[in-house]
């Protein structure tokens, strides 16, 4: 697995180096992306599934504002934007000024 810019894959000695850096609770997600298993929010990568073929009125922009800033965006199918949009409630509870945002992304 090469990721973007690299020229060759990753050893499984440079994988274990790069996922034991990473907070525990991520690791998980970590590491699938560095083998090319997992996007970077945790859902498997679908080999299959072209882009192209997802329609625009089935995405979802999951935004997550602190105040007037913006922190986080994430854009995806409707059932991961959910399964993304509950996982960051859980994470952001308890913070001053949070707004977590879901809209659909329209054509």
């Amino acid at each position: 697995m090469t990721r973007p810019g690299d020229d060759a894959p990753l050893s499984e000695e440079q994988i274990h180096e790069y996922v034991e850096r990473c907070a525990t609770e991520n690791r998980w997600a970590f590491e699938g992306w560095l083998r090319g298993e997992r996007h970077l929010d945790g859902d498997p990568i679908e080999p299959d599934l072209n882009p192209t073929e997802i329609r625009a009125e089935c995405l979802w922009r999951v935004r997550l504002w602190l105040g007037d800033l913006l922190v986080e965006e994430h854009v995806a199918p409707a059932p991961s934007a959910e399964r993304y949009a509950d996982l960051t409630r859980r994470r952001i509870e308890g913070l001053p000024r949070r707004r977590l945002t879901c809209e659909p992304v329209h054509p």
